[in-house]
């Protein structure tokens, strides 16, 4: 980054205060210091301001001021650290924070190397009008006039400077935003100063690690200047800058607590930016500080933990998948938790366009079988989520699933789980809808593969919930048109005492079925395989035990719905 190395001119520099101060330049810087004095003390022989009396007397401490200014601008860089020796320590640091921030940058750092180099080069320990200069140059110079101050530092063979400068400027009390310190970033690699750049990201961590205030910026403050993630990608969108850097840094046992530590903070800014960091550890990091990062962030970043969790839930590498679950499940923060990562796993995570094949669940079962830290409750726990995960699941993967459960209690609660769920997707899906089919579908397939199994007790479980749902009654006539539709299915696929069944605990419930949907049972079945003794023995078992004022509301429906017979059954059953 080339800049033009010679300074402003007088009269770019002082400009409309330039006149009526050119004595500033000549005699001696005795005579100065003097003339100073006296302008602040009240007796100067004249004045710095052409409009006033030559024995005008007052004390003019403002004119003082300008006269220091003109001095830091007009005087030679040499004989500014030739003359702070002779000043009072704060003009001094007035005369030498002038020059720094107002000269071209060569001459800033040409002054601070030799202000450095007059008090000792800090050999004695105390360097303090350099000091000055650094800071003024790291906190109120242009951040690409910072940059090109380290380069020439190092170029001038003063390093010291140079990290000097990049401390002040990395640590919190600077002032310097994120922003700030992702720019700086940029231009030290663009000066080719690599290595410095790498030490500002260094310094700017740690500082993140000390700083004990809450990562959240109020909201007169833009939250977008505190977002390092986001401003690093905005410079270089096409590296990862810093996801690079956490994950070297979290992989280094001397630095692995503070990088998780940085990396929370980092993480709970507000900005929409930190995602990108977000998804980046989720994919990267190492189980054991991925896990760590989660614990810190599952109280007072909730969504931001769900967020990593399901980023590193959608990992391919099976083992890796293991690793996490084991370490999950060990920690005190996260292990009421595992399911929702085993749920997130099985569901493929993040992005995910359906769930996980039956054989990488299988793989990841055999890692974490294999994983001497795993509790037996990971495998246990996984083949319970995996089964109960039905979204995306065809009728036979629902059974498979279900038969690598083990446990009879827990086989007898996943089966009644998926039912309901099932049964939930059929009974609230808007009858228009083309899911409804395929929710249909996966019902039917499921009984007939339960059935296939000699699964007796898990088909029941099935015919109950559809049948009779959990929650409140559902009267609506859809429900029991819906409920014919299956069972009649049931019947065509060679399923006819599921069919049955489902009817039987349908129709049993008064408090469930309405009179018409009792007519709407009975017209879909009369298009089914199901005989008609068969269907009015099924009315007659059912309907006709209803108490006598449903049982008449009934009859009454069907007689008006055109099906004769079927109200004659009912009628029968009460002889």
């Amino acid at each position: 980054m080339r800049r033009d190395d010679t300074g402003p001119s007088e009269d770019e520099t002082v400009g409309e205060q330039d006149f009526g101060y050119a004595w500033v330049t000549s005699g001696t810087v005795e005579d100065f210091v003097q003339r100073m004095q006296a302008l602040r003390e009240g007796d100067a022989p004249g004045t710095a301001d052409p409009g006033a009396d030559d024995d005008h007397e007052e004390a003019q401490p403002a004119v003082a001021i300008r006269a220091l200014q003109a001095f830091a601008i007009k005087r030679d860089v040499a004989e500014l650290i030739q003359f702070s020796a002779h000043f009072d320590y704060r003009d001094a640091v007035h005369v030498l924070a002038t020059a720094a921030l107002t000269r071209s940058v060569p001459q800033a750092a040409e002054l601070a190397i030799g202000q450095w180099k007059a008090e000792g080069a800090g050999r004695s320990g105390s360097t303090p009008l350099s000091d000055g200069i650094i800071h003024d140059v790291a906190c109120q110079r242009a951040t690409l006039d910072v940059a090109e101050f380290v380069a020439t530092c190092r170029r001038l063979d003063t390093p010291e400077l140079a990290a000097q400068t990049l401390r002040v400027f990395a640590r919190t009390s600077s002032g310097r935003t994120h922003l700030d310190k992702a720019l700086l970033y940029i231009a030290l690699r663009d000066e080719g100063c690599v290595r410095e750049a790498d030490t500002l990201l260094r310094l700017t961590l740690d500082a993140i690690d000390v700083d004990d205030s809450s990562p959240e910026v109020s909201d007169a403050d833009p939250e977008e200047l505190h977002d390092l993630v986001g401003a690093l990608h905005q410079f270089s969108p096409s590296e990862r800058i810093l996801e690079e850097w956490l994950q070297g840094e979290v992989v280094q046992a001397p630095r692995v607590d503070r990088t998780v530590r940085v990396t929370a903070k980092l993480i709970s800014i507000r900005s929409g930016d930190t995602d990108i960091l977000v998804k980046d550890v989720g994919l990267h990091w190492p189980a054991q500080e991925l896990v760590d990062l989660c614990g810190l962030l599952l109280k007072p970043q909730a969504e931001k933990c769900a967020a990593l969790r399901g980023y590193a839930a959608s990992r391919a590498d099976q083992r890796a998948l293991a690793d996490i679950i084991a370490a999950w499940q060990r920690s005190e923060a996260l292990t009421k938790t595992t399911r929702n990562l085993l749920a997130e796993i099985v569901r493929g995570g993040a992005g995910a366009s359906g769930p996980r094949s039956l054989d990488d669940i299988d793989r990841i079962h055999t890692w974490l079988s294999r994983n001497k830290h795993a509790s037996p409750q990971c495998t246990r726990l996984l083949r319970i989520e995996a089964a109960v995960q039905i979204a995306g699941r065809s009728g036979p993967e629902l059974v498979t699933l279900l038969r690598e459960v083990t446990g009879r209690r827990d086989r007898q609660h996943v089966a009644r789980e998926i039912a309901q769920q099932l049964a939930t997707r059929i009974l609230e899906t808007d009858p228009a809808s083309e899911l409804l089919t395929g929710y249909v579908k996966v019902f039917i397939s499921y009984v007939k593969q339960l059935r296939a199994k000699d699964m007796s007790m898990d088909r029941r479980w099935a015919r109950k919930e559809l049948a009779d749902p959990v929650g409140p009654a559902r009267r609506g006539e859809g429900a029991a048109g819906l409920v014919a539709e299956i069972a009649s299915r049931l019947y065509a696929e060679d399923c006819p005492a599921d069919g049955w069944d489902l009817l039987e605990r349908y129709l049993e419930n008064e408090d469930r079925v309405t009179p018409q949907g009792v007519v709407d049972v009975t017209r879909r079945l009369r298009g089914s395989t199901m005989t008609d003794e068969r269907r009015h023995f099924l009315l007659r078992a059912t309907v006709g035990r209803w108490s006598d004022a449903s049982r008449d509301e009934a009859v009454s429906a069907l007689w008006n719905g055109g099906c004769d017979t079927e109200a004659t059954a009912v009628i029968t059953s009460q002889r």
